[in-house]
């Protein structure tokens, strides 16, 4: 088996979500680490991340994984074929419960191109005692009762609520493979309207696009994937590094929301990573208390 990308999770409302909701969906809470999937390829299990298969940068991880019996007699009677997609949680900026730390999350199991039943999924977890994410909800439902009645039920969470939906084979109108998220009002990040201006107090594109996309969350994220690459705490000769890497995300997972978002605007896009390592600066204040 060959390395592939678990389906995208956009926010829901964008249009990659369209009619996500049209049919009887899963509504889960939305575990947020280190993805993973393993599979076997050559006789050998092999570890992926979101974009890639991993051997080195990850060893600890793959050693982990290689360490435990049940997961390798798991893959070994599994179909040829077969995917298990992970969610690894190691501790950092963002705070769980602290019993939630470093374990695997077992949320999808694919088979040529079809997911498993979550109910299917779950029963390993009554064999092998595999953890796994709540599930919340199963069937038709709408937008506001998901709000209502999930989104604040977290179980691993302790100052985060979120959830994710899942339409069994569900593909978009951009012929993609894809699931929605919605995170509770209450921890949506808000947007200082007097940041989008310039000294003149005119509005600026570039810096409206950054503080739109360039989010204390994305830059933790990105911090979080860089200390458990290189095993160890970010420090000052990362700081030019986590600016590339957050613009690059920006670029690569937002160009299409941003063209929507602000009517297929002209940017200039140097100006555009000057105003994203501003923002990303500020969001690094906790760590390197000299930065301005």
């Amino acid at each position: 088996m060959n390395f592939k990308k678990y389906p995208r999770i956009h926010r829901h409302g964008k249009e990659e979500t369209e009619w996500i909701l049209e049919d009887d969906v899963i509504v889960e809470e939305k575990i947020d680490g280190m993805n993973l999937s393993v599979y076997t390829r050559d006789w050998e299990v092999r570890v992926a991340s979101r974009n890639k298969e991993i051997i080195k940068s990850y060893k600890h991880i793959v050693d982990y994984i290689q360490s435990h019996k049940w997961l390798l007699w798991l893959l070994d009677r599994l179909w040829e074929g077969t995917r298990i997609y992970w969610e690894f949680l190691v501790r950092h900026k963002i705070e769980y419960s602290s019993d939630a730390y470093n374990k695997f999350y077992m949320f999808d199991i694919e088979f040529r191109d079809t997911y498993l039943p979550p109910k299917e999924v779950n029963k390993l977890w009554w064999i092998f005692s595999i953890d796994v994410p709540k599930i919340f909800f199963e069937g038709k439902i709408t937008e506001e009762k998901i709000i209502s009645d999930y989104v604040w039920k977290t179980t691993i969470w302790e100052n985060w609520e979120w959830v994710v939906i899942k339409q069994k084979n569900f593909i978009n109108k951009f012929w993609e493979r894809a699931h929605s998220k919605i995170v509770s009002e209450k921890f949506l990040e808000k947007k200082n309207k007097s940041e989008w201006k310039d000294e003149n107090g005119n509005p600026v594109l570039e810096i409206k696009i950054a503080n739109t996309y360039c989010t204390f969350w994305r830059v933790e994220k990105i911090i979080q994937k860089i200390e458990n690459s290189k095993q160890r705490k970010i420090d000052k000769k990362d700081i030019t590094n986590i600016m590339k890497i957050v613009y690059h995300d920006i670029i690569t997972e937002e160009v299409w929301d941003m063209l929507q978002t602000f009517h297929h605007p002209v940017i200039d896009f140097k100006e555009l990573l000057r105003a994203i390592s501003r923002k990303t600066k500020t969001h690094l204040h906790p760590y390197f208390k000299f930065l301005k």
